[in-house]
Order: C-alpha cells, then sequence, then structure tokens
C-alpha cells in the first residue's frame, strides 16, 4: 500500500497546506503561525507548571509518577508539533514527513486519555491504605501501568492510520474511557468526602485524616479534569462524525483542534496548581508580598512619619512608623 494514500484517507487529525491553501491561501499564513506560536509558548509553560507539581505539592510520590508521564507525554506533543509546523513554515514542506510527524506527535493526547486509568488505581489505592499509605514507599507498579497506558495510545494513533478497525472506534474507545473514568473519579471522590467527614468527628487516626484529606483535595482536581477531557472528548467525536459525512473538511478543521489541545495542555497542570492547597498557598504567598509591598508603599502617610536627617535617628523613625501604624493611617 502507498504511504501516501494512507494520508489521504486516514481517519486521524493532519496538517494539510496543500488542502489549506485551496480553501484560502491566507488562511495558511495565519493557521500555521497561530499553531507556531501556540507551540512555542506551551512548551515553557508546560515545563514551569509540571515542575512546580513535582516539586512543590504536597502528594503521594506514587502520584507524583503519573503527573510526571502528564507532563512528558504534554510536552512529546508539543515538541512534535512545533518541530512539523515549524518545517512547514521555514522549509520545503513534505506531506509524508508533515503526516508521520502529526502521528507521532498524536500519540501523546491518546496516551494522556489512558492516563486517567493508572491515576485512578493510584487513588483508590491511597483510599483503601489511608492508615499508612503516606508512610509507604514508591512501587515501580505505576510506572508500568503508565507505560502500558502509552503503548494503548499508540496502537489506537496507529489505528486511525491504517485503519485496522474502523476509525470511530478509536473515538468511541477515546469518549468510553473518559465516561467511565469521570464516573469511578466521582465515586471515588464521594467515598473520600464521606471517609474524611466520618475521621474529623471521631479524630481516631490523624495520618488517616492527612491522607483522606488529601485524597479528597486531589480528586476534585481530578474531577474537574476529567469533565474537561470528556467534553473534548465529545467535541473531537462530533467533528469525526462531521468529517465522516464530509461536511467539515478534516484538514482545515485539524489545525484549529491542534491549538484547543495545547490550550488544554497548559491549561490543565495551572488548573491543578490552583486547586492543590500546597500549591494555591505558594502563589498565594507569593502574589500577596508582591501586591503588599506595593500596598504598603502607596498606603504609607508620610506626613506622620518624620524624615530621617542623621543615622542616629533611626530608632525615632521606626518609633514615629510604629506609631503611624497604630493609629491606623497605614492600613
Amino acid at each position: 500500500m502507498d504511504f501516501f494514500d494512507l494520508t489521504k484517507n486516514t481517519g486521524m487529525m493532519l496538517i494539510d497546506v496543500d488542502e489549506i491553501n485551496k480553501v484560502d491561501p491566507l488562511l495558511k499564513n495565519i493557521l500555521i503561525p497561530m499553531l507556531f506560536a501556540c507551540n512555542i509558548l506551551s512548551i515553557p509553560i508546560i515545563i514551569l507548571e509540571y515542575t512546580f507539581i513535582l516539586k512543590k505539592a504536597l502528594i503521594h510520590l506514587n502520584c507524583k509518577i503519573v503527573f510526571g508521564f502528564f507532563g512528558f507525554l504534554s510536552l512529546h506533543y508539543s515538541i512534535i508539533e512545533l518541530i512539523n509546523v515549524t518545517s512547514i513554515l521555514f522549509f520545503t514542506h513534505d506531506a509524508v514527513v508533515s503526516y508521520i510527524y502529526d502521528l507521532v506527535a498524536q500519540c501523546g493526547p491518546l496516551s494522556i486519555v489512558f492516563l486517567s486509568v493508572p491515576m485512578y488505581i493510584e487513588r483508590n489505592e491511597a483510599f483503601r491504605h489511608s492508615t499508612n499509605y503516606e508512610s509507604s514507599g514508591l512501587h515501580l507498579k505505576y510506572f508500568i501501568y503508565c507505560i502500558f497506558s502509552i503503548v494503548v495510545g499508540s496502537i489506537l494513533a496507529l489505528n486511525q492510520t491504517f485503519q485496522i478497525i474502523n476509525d470511530l472506534f478509536t473515538n468511541s474507545v477515546w469518549i468510553i474511557t473518559t465516561a467511565l473514568t469521570s464516573i469511578s473519579y466521582y465515586i471515588l471522590y464521594k467515598k473520600n468526602q464521606l471517609a474524611l467527614n466520618v475521621e474529623r468527628r471521631i479524630k481516631s487516626n490523624l495520618n488517616k485524616k492527612y491522607q483522606l484529606n488529601e485524597n479528597t483535595e486531589m480528586m476534585r482536581v481530578l474531577l474537574f479534569s476529567a469533565a474537561y477531557l470528556s467534553c473534548t472528548s465529545v467535541f473531537v467525536f462530533v467533528i469525526q462524525i462531521l468529517f465522516k459525512l464530509e461536511i467539515l473538511n478534516r484538514r482545515l478543521i485539524s489545525g484549529f483542534i491542534f491549538c484547543l489541545c495545547s490550550l488544554f495542555l497548559t491549561t490543565f497542570p495551572l488548573v491543578t496548581i490552583l486547586m492543590l492547597s500546597s500549591t494555591k498557598k505558594i502563589v498565594m504567598k507569593f502574589f500577596k508580598r508582591k501586591i503588599g509591598v506595593i500596598s504598603v508603599s502607596s498606603n504609607v502617610d508620610l506626613s506622620a512619619v518624620r524624615r530621617l536627617e542623621r543615622r542616629n535617628e533611626t530608632n525615632i523613625y521606626f518609633k514615629n512608623l510604629r506609631e503611624a501604624w497604630n493609629r491606623g493611617e497605614m492600613h
């Protein structure tokens, strides 16, 4: 089978400059630079976000393993797509090479969908062994689960290329997986919440209370991400049907889908940072310190504080400053 024929019959998203040119050459001049900007901005943002989560978030090491794979796959997608768009923008366009780049890149987002399964397994283990889970060490089985998720995502990406099974199968699996994990996350969240309420009343085990609190907080984050991912999956599934019905042009719409994908990959870790109390406190403390310096400097009543004329007046300066504060003139 001619590989180039696969690019015409594929069920996957791909950037096809020739097809975009047929619709409107001006559109290519807008869409390709927009994709380039999205990917070049997303790479440092993703690195900073996941580095912050892995270093500062007060979550178990096993949970950090899965987050590490989330970050790796997000970077994988952004870097490969950046290489692809750069070659289109600055070098001679090769449709087959571009197609290969798109195929390799899309293994990332498809694998991220299936990473929700090992994340659920890890959080469920944390719930079942909440009494002593925090003191347990690193479990290598989560590396295996995550690698298996990548293999499954890659197989589905290849299926969209070679059409071993109808490409709607891939999107159906995507939707079913996100739906099931969303339901599972919600059930586990409620179980953690109920157990935490009981533990707060009886106050029998501090370690258990801490672990249940961490679980409840993390499940709230994962519920949000699962809902986000489910909506994205349904949207892509509808788009795929419209492609099949030839209502929409696959090559044209794919570029906009890639932009949405970059948006999701950068906002998911940001939401995690803002919803986890341990990381949120650091962020809020940073901004309060910055805003506080501006606020204090702008609210100081300089008329209440005598200027320093000589160095030996330092004590008088601080005495007057304290009195001005106590009178409420600097609040």
